[in-house]
């Protein structure tokens, strides 16, 4: 074989290989500058996707639903912590520049509490043996009152893990009780690291900005599907709740649903 066509075709076999083994989430941008290109420009070619998306792609569930049907879980009750500010209670995972009211993305609309609109209480804070033990209940519970065929969860996880028996539960009004495993790695990537943005059918990360004005430099949360298999049982309530003897330390940030 020609030495020259050699390369291209291995590094054809290896990429239909990839292909087949890469996870779903995972995607290869090509980290090579164009020519007379500045390191800004690629950084920002490269981040260009990631960004847009949560503007411009949408859950399937939510593409085909009416604006008029959404629905939003009044979570500040049950807030706990300030992430968006210094004031009040706070801990190291933080967003101060996280757009908050009503937001949309992946087609979603959510509401992000303000600081100023709930006594600095801005998300529900459930502990582990890194995140404030002992000093948080590790399960919250907020009510709903209402049928919901699918819920979204808007979410953010410190030293986030696999390990642990972290979850989401609707509790229904006739008693009845449905229980997700909320698992690290696969329903929420790390809130601090670029690496750790999951994209999959049920799981889209939500780039926040980490300083002012920024185009390149961005912190995560990630919005949950949550498929509820009895959409006719009317949900009390909703639970959440963490391990506190694991690593990871979760964060509900909104909560948003279709009937």
């Amino acid at each position: 074989m020609d030495g020259k066509k050699l390369v291209p075709a291995v590094v054809l076999l290896l990429a239909a290989a990839f292909a087949r083994t890469a996870p779903a989430y995972v995607e290869i941008l090509d980290p090579r500058p164009l020519e007379k290109e500045t390191r800004e420009e690629l950084i920002l070619r490269m981040t260009a996707k990631s960004l847009n998306r949560q503007y411009e792609e949408t859950f399937a569930a939510a593409e085909k639903a009416a604006p008029a049907s959404w629905f939003s879980v009044d979570i500040k009750a049950a807030c706990t912590i300030n992430i968006f500010s210094s004031a009040g209670e706070t801990c190291p995972v933080n967003y101060p520049f996280m757009p908050t009211g009503k937001q949309t993305y992946y087609g979603v609309p959510l509401e992000i509490v303000a600081p100023a609109d709930n006594a600095n209480r801005t998300a529900i804070a459930l502990p582990s043996n890194r995140l404030l033990p002992g000093k948080l209940a590790p399960t919250a519970e907020v009510p709903v009152g209402r049928t919901a065929s699918v819920l979204y969860v808007l979410v953010s996880t410190y030293y986030t893990s696999n390990k642990g028996t972290q979850y989401f539960q609707m509790n229904y009004e006739d008693g009845s009780t449905e229980r997700m495993k909320f698992i690290g790695t696969v329903h929420s990537g790390d809130w601090y690291h670029d690496t750790t943005r999951i994209h999959s059918e049920d799981v889209r990360y939500v780039l926040v900005p980490a300083a002012k004005d920024t185009k390149t430099f961005f912190r995560n949360m990630h919005l949950v599907q949550w498929k509820n298999p009895h959409p006719a049982k009317k949900i009390r309530s909703l639970t959440f709740a963490s391990d506190p003897a694991a690593d990871m330390g979760v964060f509900i940030v909104a909560v948003t649903g279709l009937p």
